[in-house]
């Protein structure tokens, strides 16, 4: 759910993801899944393995990260995690 606030618009707006895009045509391609954080309840907010959120992130100019496709949010999969989590 996004929820936008502003009295230019008569105070809050809600959108779900499918009404936003349908909406605004321009932020198509977005994602609405559960990101499978490593244990949110502890803080720990590193990507998981298996997450959604893995390789579908866009390169930052003059921001490193691990390989050429990063992954969306602050904390990526390290390759470290990523090759132990294949069999």
């Amino acid at each position: 759910m996004l929820r936008i606030r502003t009295a230019g618009q008569g105070g809050n707006l809600a959108y779900t993801l499918a009404q936003f895009q349908e909406a605004h045509r321009a932020a198509a391609d977005n994602l609405e899944a559960d990101p499978l954080l490593t244990d949110e309840s502890k803080r720990v907010f590193t990507v998981r393995p298996d997450s959604p959120v893995a390789k579908r992130g866009v390169r930052i100019p003059g921001v490193s990260r691990h390989g050429e496709t990063p992954d969306i949010g602050a904390f990526e999969v390290s390759p470290e995690r990523r090759s132990a989590a294949r069999p």
